[in-house]
């Protein structure tokens, strides 16, 4: 699943795979990750994400982001829409999710080009035969975001 966030003046883009398939940042070259704040446990790496994200005439520059995401036990949870879809319900043991911190590899795109980004991955996502992107709800409002700044 590909998120958005505007960080730094700029769109960051992750993306997480289903949470039952951890990968390990933490012994990568994309993780910079402090004492204090862990790396996302199911993030795409960089390379990947850099494949996935490949779109003609937009330069991606690869990053990372600080993440506030629900947890339990101080691992992320998969965000809803792929726990929907994988038909999973993730165990909490009647342990109420608290907010915690995590690094995630990123892709940040130009503010000139968000529009042509987000619009692309919104095709990308309803080609029927698509499997490889789901966008979350984060790449739907900046599309929409992208569309009123450029009727302005």
């Amino acid at each position: 699943m590909i998120h958005a966030i505007w960080t730094g003046g700029r769109l960051g883009l992750w993306a997480e795979r289903d949470g039952s398939h951890p990968t390990t940042l933490a012994n990568t070259p994309d993780s910079a990750a402090s004492a204090d704040i862990a790396p996302h446990s199911f993030a795409i790496h960089t390379p990947e994400l850099l494949s996935l994200l490949a779109t003609p005439g937009v330069p991606l520059v690869a990053g990372e982001v600080t993440l506030a995401l629900p947890a339990l036990h101080g691992v992320p949870l998969p965000s809803r829409p792929l726990i929907l879809l994988s038909g999973q319900t993730p165990e909490t043991s009647g342990v109420a999710p608290t907010i915690a911190h995590f690094k995630a590899p990123c892709v940040f795109v130009a503010p000139a080009d968000v529009p042509p980004m987000v619009e692309w991955l919104i095709e990308e996502a309803d080609r029927p035969a698509q499997t490889r992107l789901i966008i979350a709800p984060s790449i739907e409002y900046f599309a929409v975001t992208a569309r009123l700044t450029l009727a302005l």
